[in-house]
């Protein structure tokens, strides 16, 4: 499934009331290679820690990791949605919903649903 925008949250760690959230709607171009949000206001934002609302559903997801094409073991090279070449160094997220959120520069935010093949694991389970 993907997403033109996509809906974020941060979340206050110490806090648990609604006003220290922050809520914003997402493009893909406001994602730098280093996971950073940078919304229109100027506040920043690490992307691996924010909640994303996935495709078909109202509920929040947090991201377990962060990582890159060159932690993969076996990487997908091409975005699924629009079929650009993915930048060695672009975030990819692993949702605890276990899909795959790739913040893809030339369409959309783009959910897949993919085997778990990053080398650090690969070579502990051998």
């Amino acid at each position: 499934m993907h997403l033109n925008f996509h809906h974020v949250r941060v979340s206050a760690m110490n806090r648990k009331n609604d006003e220290n959230n922050i809520d914003a709607s997402v493009k893909t171009n406001q994602i730098d290679n280093d996971g950073i949000v940078h919304l229109e206001n100027g506040i920043k934002l690490e992307l691996s820690q924010c909640k994303l609302i996935p495709p078909e559903s109202n509920d929040y997801v947090n991201v377990v990791m962060m990582f890159s094409l060159e932690n993969m073991y076996d990487p997908m090279t091409k975005c699924p949605k629009c079929e650009s070449t993915i930048p060695w160094d672009r975030p990819i997220l692993l949702m605890d919903n276990m899909q795959f959120v790739y913040p893809c520069l030339d369409c959309e935010w783009v959910w897949e649903r993919q085997s778990f093949n990053m080398r650090k694991f690969r070579s502990e389970n051998r």
